[in-house]
């Protein structure tokens, strides 16, 4: 089963149409705004209507039998149903404690720029800086495995234990 996610680059592309200071915040060369909008033709008028459904659609995170997933980060002292967007949107991965649920984290939106997961206090952080050129980072969930691609297609696959 797949299930995507919201970040909080996702949450500026659909304020970005509404806002027009978000807008041109959104349209940084750092924050990417610009290229999604280059890949539509150069304006978000120009995003189809099933686009805007699929982001309106991504989940703030999920829950499975032993992990959380999110884009940014949870506080570890709250229930799930109890954070705010906020934090599930930009929490940073060095500031990561274990849940109270005791399920692991599995996280992105902190840069680990070595190109390898990091793992910490039963959370997970998956980004593997693919936006300066290191890997894209995916983890099964079923069977612990970690996949990684990078921009030439070079592909590595390994068990999470080996992060242990």
């Amino acid at each position: 089963m797949l299930i995507h996610l919201k970040g909080n680059h996702d949450v500026f592309m659909e304020d970005a149409l509404h806002s027009e200071s978000i807008y041109q915040f959104w349209i940084d060369p750092l924050l990417g705004g610009q290229e999604t909008l280059d890949s539509y033709g150069g304006n978000l008028d120009a995003v189809p209507a099933s686009h805007w459904e699929f982001l309106a659609s991504a989940k703030l995170y999920h829950e499975l039998e032993d992990f959380i997933c999110v884009h940014g980060g949870v506080d570890a002292e709250l229930p799930l149903d109890q954070q705010s967007s906020e934090l599930l949107l930009n929490h940073r991965f060095n500031n990561a404690a274990a849940h109270i649920s005791g399920k692991t984290v599995v996280c992105g939106h902190t840069r680990q720029t070595d190109g390898i997961p990091k793992i910490q206090d039963n959370t997970l952080c998956i980004d593997t800086n693919v936006f300066d050129g290191g890997f894209l980072t995916a983890f099964d969930t079923e069977t612990a495995t970690i996949y990684q691609v990078d921009g030439l297609n070079q592909k590595k696959s390994y068990p999470l234990d080996q992060l242990l």
